[in-house]
Protein backbone atom coordinates (compact mmCIF):
# COMPACT_ATOMS: atom_id res chain seq x y z
CA UNK A 1 0.00 0.00 0.00
CA UNK A 2 1.28 3.63 -1.33
CA UNK A 3 0.30 6.24 0.55
CA UNK A 4 -0.83 9.23 -1.42
CA UNK A 5 -0.25 12.54 0.48
CA UNK A 6 -3.30 15.20 -0.93
CA UNK A 7 -2.30 18.52 0.14
CA UNK A 8 -4.25 21.72 -0.70
CA UNK A 9 -4.66 25.35 0.15
CA UNK A 10 -7.01 27.29 0.66
CA UNK A 11 -10.25 27.35 -1.93
CA UNK A 12 -8.52 24.01 -3.73
CA UNK A 13 -11.10 21.98 -4.77
CA UNK A 14 -8.79 18.75 -4.44
CA UNK A 15 -10.00 17.49 -1.49
CA UNK A 16 -13.97 17.65 -2.56
CA UNK A 17 -12.95 15.71 -5.53
CA UNK A 18 -11.51 13.28 -3.52
CA UNK A 19 -13.93 12.77 -1.24
CA UNK A 20 -16.42 12.52 -4.56
CA UNK A 21 -14.39 9.98 -5.38
CA UNK A 22 -14.65 8.05 -2.41
CA UNK A 23 -18.08 8.26 -2.40
CA UNK A 24 -18.50 7.35 -5.86
CA UNK A 25 -16.17 4.12 -5.16
CA UNK A 26 -17.81 3.60 -2.13
CA UNK A 27 -21.65 3.59 -3.89
CA UNK A 28 -20.08 1.07 -6.52
CA UNK A 29 -19.04 -1.39 -4.01
CA UNK A 30 -20.22 -0.43 -0.63
CA UNK A 31 -17.73 -1.59 2.38
CA UNK A 32 -19.27 -3.71 5.30
CA UNK A 33 -18.36 -1.10 7.56
CA UNK A 34 -17.79 2.30 6.92
CA UNK A 35 -15.85 4.67 9.82
CA UNK A 36 -16.65 8.80 9.78
CA UNK A 37 -14.54 10.17 12.43
CA UNK A 38 -14.00 13.91 12.50
CA UNK A 39 -14.34 16.15 15.95
CA UNK A 40 -16.64 18.50 13.64
CA UNK A 41 -18.66 17.30 11.35
CA UNK A 42 -21.35 19.19 9.07
CA UNK A 43 -23.73 17.88 6.21
CA UNK A 44 -21.16 18.83 3.74
CA UNK A 45 -21.83 18.57 -0.14
CA UNK A 46 -19.07 15.08 -1.21
CA UNK A 47 -20.52 14.66 -4.67
CA UNK A 48 -21.50 17.13 -7.63
CA UNK A 49 -24.80 15.66 -9.38
CA UNK A 50 -25.59 19.27 -11.13
CA UNK A 51 -25.55 17.57 -14.38
CA UNK A 52 -28.04 14.44 -13.04
CA UNK A 53 -25.37 11.80 -14.94
CA UNK A 54 -24.97 10.23 -11.02
CA UNK A 55 -28.29 10.22 -10.18
CA UNK A 56 -28.39 6.28 -11.31
CA UNK A 57 -26.82 5.66 -7.81
CA UNK A 58 -30.03 6.71 -5.90
CA UNK A 59 -33.33 7.50 -7.01
CA UNK A 60 -33.93 10.24 -4.54
CA UNK A 61 -31.25 12.49 -6.05
CA UNK A 62 -32.12 15.46 -8.09
CA UNK A 63 -29.34 17.37 -9.99
CA UNK A 64 -27.90 18.59 -7.62
CA UNK A 65 -24.65 18.61 -4.26
CA UNK A 66 -25.26 15.40 -2.60
CA UNK A 67 -24.33 15.59 0.76
CA UNK A 68 -22.45 13.33 3.32
CA UNK A 69 -25.62 12.08 5.14
CA UNK A 70 -27.40 11.63 1.84
CA UNK A 71 -24.72 9.24 1.06
CA UNK A 72 -24.35 7.56 4.28
CA UNK A 73 -27.82 6.68 3.73
CA UNK A 74 -28.08 5.16 0.58
CA UNK A 75 -24.57 3.17 1.63
CA UNK A 76 -26.54 1.62 5.12
CA UNK A 77 -29.61 1.32 2.70
CA UNK A 78 -26.76 -1.09 0.61
CA UNK A 79 -25.95 -2.67 3.94
CA UNK A 80 -22.97 -1.21 5.22
CA UNK A 81 -23.11 -0.45 8.85
CA UNK A 82 -21.94 2.92 9.07
CA UNK A 83 -20.16 4.53 11.98
CA UNK A 84 -19.46 8.01 12.88
CA UNK A 85 -17.54 9.19 15.58
CA UNK A 86 -17.36 12.83 16.80
CA UNK A 87 -17.48 15.19 19.81
CA UNK A 88 -20.83 16.86 21.17
CA UNK A 89 -20.33 19.87 20.57
CA UNK A 90 -23.01 22.85 19.73
CA UNK A 91 -21.75 23.04 16.67
CA UNK A 92 -22.39 19.36 15.80
CA UNK A 93 -26.04 19.47 16.99
CA UNK A 94 -27.81 19.98 13.98
CA UNK A 95 -25.49 16.98 11.95
CA UNK A 96 -25.87 14.48 14.91
CA UNK A 97 -29.71 15.17 15.10
CA UNK A 98 -30.14 14.42 11.47
CA UNK A 99 -27.70 11.92 11.61
CA UNK A 100 -29.92 10.11 14.62
CA UNK A 101 -33.08 10.41 12.74
CA UNK A 102 -31.58 8.59 9.35
CA UNK A 103 -30.65 5.76 11.62
CA UNK A 104 -34.04 5.07 12.70
CA UNK A 105 -35.95 6.06 8.95
CA UNK A 106 -33.79 2.88 7.57
CA UNK A 107 -35.22 0.14 5.86
CA UNK A 108 -32.08 -1.79 4.46
CA UNK A 109 -29.85 -4.12 5.83
CA UNK A 110 -27.31 -1.58 7.22
CA UNK A 111 -27.11 1.04 10.18
CA UNK A 112 -25.81 4.56 10.79
CA UNK A 113 -24.31 4.95 14.58
CA UNK A 114 -22.85 7.69 16.52
CA UNK A 115 -20.55 7.65 18.97
CA UNK A 116 -19.74 10.29 20.95
CA UNK A 117 -15.66 10.96 21.99
CA UNK A 118 -15.23 14.09 24.30
CA UNK A 119 -11.10 14.16 23.55
CA UNK A 120 -11.36 13.23 19.88
CA UNK A 121 -8.98 14.66 17.69
CA UNK A 122 -8.60 12.09 14.40
CA UNK A 123 -9.59 12.86 11.75
CA UNK A 124 -10.59 10.60 8.79
CA UNK A 125 -12.58 8.14 6.36
CA UNK A 126 -12.19 4.18 6.97
CA UNK A 127 -13.45 1.69 4.48
CA UNK A 128 -12.93 -1.95 3.56
CA UNK A 129 -9.97 -0.84 1.37
CA UNK A 130 -8.94 2.38 2.08
CA UNK A 131 -7.78 4.90 5.13
CA UNK A 132 -8.05 8.60 4.43
CA UNK A 133 -6.89 10.10 7.22
CA UNK A 134 -5.31 14.52 7.87
CA UNK A 135 -6.12 17.38 9.28
CA UNK A 136 -9.42 18.15 7.88
CA UNK A 137 -12.29 18.01 9.75
CA UNK A 138 -15.62 17.18 7.55
CA UNK A 139 -16.79 20.64 7.93
CA UNK A 140 -17.56 23.20 5.08
CA UNK A 141 -14.28 25.05 6.36
CA UNK A 142 -12.33 21.54 6.27
CA UNK A 143 -13.26 20.44 2.95
CA UNK A 144 -13.64 23.50 0.96
CA UNK A 145 -11.81 26.62 3.18
CA UNK A 146 -8.79 25.67 4.98
CA UNK A 147 -5.05 24.81 4.24
CA UNK A 148 -5.34 20.67 5.25
CA UNK A 149 -3.20 17.73 3.79
CA UNK A 150 -4.94 14.30 4.29
CA UNK A 151 -3.38 10.86 3.21
CA UNK A 152 -4.79 8.36 1.30
CA UNK A 153 -4.15 4.89 1.93
CA UNK A 154 -5.32 2.51 -0.73
CA UNK A 155 -5.14 -1.27 -0.72
CA UNK A 156 -3.53 -4.05 -1.09
CA UNK A 157 -1.78 -5.01 0.99
CA UNK A 158 -4.57 -4.05 3.39
CA UNK A 159 -2.68 -3.78 6.73
CA UNK A 160 -2.86 -0.29 7.79
CA UNK A 161 -6.70 -0.93 7.27
CA UNK A 162 -7.06 -3.56 9.14
CA UNK A 163 -5.20 -2.41 11.82
CA UNK A 164 -7.09 1.23 11.81
CA UNK A 165 -10.53 -0.86 11.59
CA UNK A 166 -9.05 -2.61 14.90
CA UNK A 167 -7.74 0.08 16.53
CA UNK A 168 -11.07 1.82 16.06
CA UNK A 169 -13.41 -1.26 17.35
CA UNK A 170 -11.05 -1.09 20.34
CA UNK A 171 -11.54 1.79 21.49
CA UNK A 172 -14.88 2.92 19.93
CA UNK A 173 -17.10 -0.95 21.08
CA UNK A 174 -17.60 -2.19 17.70
CA UNK A 175 -17.03 -5.56 15.76
CA UNK A 176 -13.71 -5.26 13.50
Amino acid sequence: MIPRIIPKRARSRDLEALLQMLFIAELLEPSQQLWVVSPWLSDVPVIDNRTGVLSRYSARWGEVHVRLLEVLHELAERGTEVRIVTQEHESNYEFLRAARRLSEGLTGRGCVSVQIDTVLHTKGILGDSFWMAGSMNLTAWGVQRNDEQVTLHVGPPLDLVVSQRSHFAQVYGARP
